[in-house]
Parts: C-alpha cells; structure tokens; sequence
C-alpha cells in the first residue's frame, strides 16, 4: 500500500513538473520582457523604462516582489517624466546572479545597468522595503547623481541588526519556506496555486491588475530562481544592513518616508501569524529614516499593508510626484 501511495505521488509529480515546464515555455513566448536584458557581468538584468523627462525616477522592489508590482505606480508617474524599473538577480525576467546577494553587490549591478542602458542622471529613486537599502548605499556610493528619494515601509539597519530572538526565529523558519518553495516551484506546485486563484484570494488587491500584467507577476512567483532569490536576499541581511551602517545621513536631501500601520492588511491568513513582532520592529524604523535627512517628511498609508504599492498605489504616486515637483523647482530656482 505505501509503495502504491508512493508511486502515484511520484506520477503525480511527474506530471506537474512536465506541465509546469511547458507552461513556461508557452508563458515566455506570450510574454516576453516589456524591456531590455542587459548583461551586467556574465548574467543578464532586466530593465523597463517608460515615459519622458526629467528627474528620473528609478524603482527598486521589496525583497520578495519585482519591479512590475509596482506597475500601478510607475504607469502613472510616466505621465509627467521617465520612469525606470528593473528586477534583481532571480526576480521577474533577471537572470540568476552568482555573486552575493548584498546590497553592496545589487547597487554596482544596478549602475552597471543603468549606464549601459544610458539612463542619464539625476535621479529620485524609490526604495521599496529591502530596496530602501539600495537607494540608500546609491545615493551614497553616487551622490551628484541622486536628487531625491521616497523610501517604501523601508528597513532601517539599526532595527535589523538587534532584531530580538523572536524575528530571528521567524527569519528562519521564512528561510526554510523559501527552500521548501523553491523545490515546490520546481515540480509545478506554486503554479497550481495560482491557477486556483489562491494569488489572488489571499491578496484580493490583485484584482486591480489587468491580466497581462498580473501574469508577468505569477510568472516570477512561478520560478524556482524567484524564491532562490529571495532566501539568498533574506539570508544576507546582516552583511546588507552592515553595508549601509557605514554610509553617512543624507544631508539635506529631499526625502519622503511612506510608512504604514501594519505590515500586513489584517485577514483570515494574517490571524495565525505573529506579526506583532514584526509591526513593532518596522515601526521603530521609520522615524530613525526620517532622521536621515534634515530634509525629510512622513506620509501614512493608513489604509495600506507593507505593499503600498498594491495596497495604496495613490499614496506612493502622490508621494513621488510631489517630490519630483520640489526637485524641478529647486533646480529652476538655483538656475535663476
């Protein structure tokens, strides 16, 4: 009997990996990448860029996500100048990278990227969660070439690196998730997921996409580098939060702070995992982000979970389009 059971979840496997394979298949041909692959060093990056003008702005995701989860964002922000959105390593249409996945190494891939696509400064970048860490070693590493800045429900390094024992547990039981899913992914499991709809039954915001759009998201959820990428992200935070600890404040950078209340929406899935934790760490960050600029001000999505922009995408364009305004104005004023 245990031998029977054993080989029909064996052909069952079978079957959904060999389905899984050519669903993908199928899959890249209808949609292929909306923007360039640039090589960046023996591996290929994706990068989308939209609309015209200047400053331009340049997103980084949350660990986790990739760039087109903030298509409702950016597709609006390109109405009134150039938009630029990439994916890192493993995520959306990147390809996998060898080298590690610290924010030291994402920032030298992404300038590698946008001067080979010719992206010319000056720059607002948008740093989304994990991707504040971007924005901010950047504008550290390039700062004739950065303007302004809005960070996302950003993580600050301080938070991370005295994290209590308590998000260190839950750290590692998410690294073992993303191990399990990425296996998972292999034999076609997270496909399935999402042809029962189960993406959008746990994330109802998702409806808002079109469908062509939330497929390029599923597609990345559907890769076994996506969740690759994101333990190899979460497993090198110390070393990325210790990257940024030594950059210094950002002057008198325009600076905006979108934070939120709670890092997830409250449901159903919500109620059986300890996010209390979670939302007293994220809420100690936001005024040490502040902090780093004597130019800064705080805007809160108060209706919206850690993925503002799927949760409250106004709030992000409102946040981004008035700061591209003060940029414009200071510089007319100083060309005066």
């Amino acid at each position: 009997m245990i031998i029977l059971i054993i080989s029909v979840l064996l052909i069952l496997l079978l079957t959904t990996s060999i389905y899984h394979a050519v669903a993908s298949k199928i899959e890249q041909d209808k949609y292929p990448p909306p923007g360039q692959l640039i090589d960046v060093g023996g591996y290929k990056l994706h990068l989308y860029s939209i609309g015209e003008g200047s400053p331009r702005v340049i997103f980084d995701h949350s660990l986790g996500s990739l760039g087109w989860s903030n298509y409702l964002v950016f597709n609006e922000v390109a109405k009134i100048t150039k938009v630029v959105v990439c994916d890192r390593a493993g995520y959306g249409y990147s390809e996998t990278s060898p080298k590690p996945r610290t924010s030291a190494e994402i920032v030298q891939e992404l300038h590698t990227l946008l001067t080979k696509a010719d992206i010319s400064q000056p720059y607002i970048f948008v740093g989304d969660s994990f991707g504040g860490y971007t924005a901010r070693l950047y504008a550290d590493k390039f700062p004739d070439r950065v303007v302004g800045m809005v960070l996302t429900h950003a993580l600050h390094e301080d938070t991370v690196l005295n994290f209590p024992l308590s998000i260190i547990l839950i750290k590692i039981v998410f690294l073992i998730g993303f191990k399990v899913t990425q296996i998972s992914a292999n034999f076609g499991i997270i496909r399935l997921a999402g042809l029962m709809g189960l993406f959008e039954f746990f994330k109802k915001e998702l409806r808002q996409f079109n469908q062509n759009d939330l497929m390029r998201l599923k597609m990345s959820f559907y890769s076994a580098k996506h969740w690759e990428a994101m333990f190899r992200e979460v497993r090198d935070i110390k070393p990325s939060s210790e990257q940024v600890k030594n950059t210094g404040s950002l002057g008198d950078l325009p600076l905006v702070v979108v934070s939120v209340q709670h890092f997830l929406k409250r449901s159903l899935l919500t109620f059986f995992l300890p996010l209390k934790q979670v939302d007293e760490a994220w809420t100690k960050m936001q005024p040490e982000l502040l902090k780093l600029s004597s130019n800064s001000k705080e805007i809160v999505a108060e209706d919206s979970g850690h993925f503002v922009g799927i949760d409250q995408p106004e709030v992000m364009i409102k946040a981004i389009n008035e700061l591209i305004d003060q940029v414009r104005s200071q510089h007319l004023s100083k060309s005066k």
